[in-house]
């Protein structure tokens, strides 16, 4: 059930969020056909999205009840994270130490609502935690556009050149919190599948050792996957991004009045967080004002910002975005 927050924010910006602009269908493994119960059967349980080789990725969500709680969410089989948005996500090896697999992988694929359009820029973003059982890390995972699916009789490497991709020695190494994998891309045109993964062979895959289970045959560098983006329109990643969802707020009623304004609004916010942040952003993402609010109502100055278009998110004492608004400011 989704949150007073997210339901505030989700009729705020209307379509802006959703699929309309998000091309990516399930973006954070929200549906599922059957609850996962299971580790290797992400075919069985995913909603939009698939394996294209026989490697063996996974899908994990609250709603999962087996022994071990090896699928569940936020305790799993590889170790423990919250959702960054919902209850779900998916997981994939990135890199495995096995001696008789040197070059095992396991990629995640799905078809976007429509094809890319020629010429056009897109604005990609997606997710990704490092499983704590995980002995090492890397910094080599990516995403790949194709015309057709790159599906493959193969456990092994899918031989493509992803267009977006982490950047070298910016190690995924965090365990505890989500990392943002992000770019742009211009599309060629007719682009419709998107592939999740790490496309390097081992001899040219860059890792790191981190703390993990002792026993270096066991896990790799397994990696949660969650919201992931693809839009033509700058803001919309971004927006989806950053919703965060916690059953522990609820809000009665959260408003930025008046918008479009001139030279000043007032921010109410039910309950009274002590702590709030305010945050006024352009539309590249450069921060222009931060304000604590520890009050009912609290007034907002911006008679020194321009005419334009504005971002405003408001952002919780333990930094979680919990509303995000566009504000116009008019002459």
């Amino acid at each position: 059930m989704r949150t007073a927050v997210t339901t505030v924010l989700l009729s705020t910006l209307g379509n802006y969020v959703n699929g309309q602009f998000n091309l990516v269908p399930n973006p954070s493994f929200e549906e599922y056909v059957t609850c996962p119960n299971l580790f290797d059967v992400f075919n069985s349980y995913s909603v939009d999205w698939f394996q294209p080789t026989w490697g063996t990725p996974d899908q994990f969500n609250s709603c999962a009840i087996s022994p071990d709680d090896d699928m569940d969410v936020p305790q799993n089989f590889s170790g423990y994270q919250n959702p960054l948005d919902g209850e779900g996500y998916a997981g994939i090896f990135a890199a495995y130490p096995w001696p008789d697999y040197p070059d095992y992988r396991e990629y995640i694929e799905v078809k976007l609502i429509n094809p890319l359009l020629a010429g056009v820029t897109y604005h990609v973003n997606f997710f990704v935690s490092l499983g704590d059982s995980s002995i090492y890390s890397t910094d080599d995972i990516g995403l790949y556009f194709s015309v057709d699916s790159l599906y493959s009789d193969t456990s092994y490497i899918l031989d493509v050149v992803p267009q977006i991709e982490q950047l070298s020695g910016n190690f995924l190494s965090n365990k505890s919190t989500w990392t943002k994998i992000s770019g742009s891309y211009i599309a060629s045109g007719g682009e419709v599948f998107l592939t999740i993964g790490n496309f390097k062979r081992n001899n040219l895959t860059d890792t790191l050792f981190v703390d993990g289970v002792t026993d270096p045959d066991e896990f790799g560098a397994y990696y949660f996957i969650d919201q992931v983006c693809v839009s033509s329109d700058s803001l919309a990643c971004g927006f989806y991004s950053e919703v965060i969802e916690n059953s522990s707020l609820n809000f009665s009623e959260i408003s930025l009045t008046p918008n479009p304004s001139s030279d000043h609004i007032s921010v109410k916010v039910q309950p009274i967080i002590s702590n709030l942040q305010f945050v006024l952003l352009d539309l590249t993402g450069r921060v222009l004002v931060e304000q604590t609010l520890n009050y009912q109502d609290n007034s907002i100055d911006l008679e020194s910002q321009t005419q334009g278009i504005y971002v405003v998110k408001l952002v919780d004492p333990y930094g979680r975005v919990i509303f995000t608004q566009k504000l116009i400011i008019k002459p």
